[in-house]
């Protein structure tokens, strides 16, 4: 008779976690996937800051921008996966707002968009 109040309070704990489980995941409003917002996040202060020419889903778009910021002095110019999943080209090496800024000017005056933001 003992095993089998062994097993059953065994069962009872199994099951109670596997339904637990669920609802306190879910009462922090689910799992969380990250947003553009989440992505791109403008430089407001100095600190970590890139220049990003752009977000692709194409990497010969991604390369083709890249080759161009290279070509016109952001020689640290790189193309990587966001955690959004997109290709992002940025130039790294920025650490304050002012000088991140003053190279927006310079990229946007060579044809490229650009945006000083902070880097993950």
């Amino acid at each position: 008779m003992k095993a089998l109040e062994s097993r059953t309070a065994a069962v009872t704990i199994v099951v109670a976690v596997a339904l637990a489980y669920p609802v306190i995941v879910l009462a922090g409003g689910g799992p969380h996937f990250p947003s553009i917002r989440d992505c791109e996040q403008p430089a407001t202060h100095d600190g970590n800051i890139q220049l990003v020419f752009g977000r692709f889903d194409s990497g010969a778009e991604a390369n083709t921008v890249a080759a161009h910021a290279q070509s016109i002095g952001f020689v640290a110019t790189t193309a990587t996966i966001d955690n959004c999943g997109r290709i992002v080209v940025a130039a790294s090496g920025y650490t304050t707002v002012s000088g991140a800024l003053d190279a927006v000017k310079e990229a946007e005056g060579a044809g490229l968009n650009a945006k000083a933001e902070f880097a993950p």
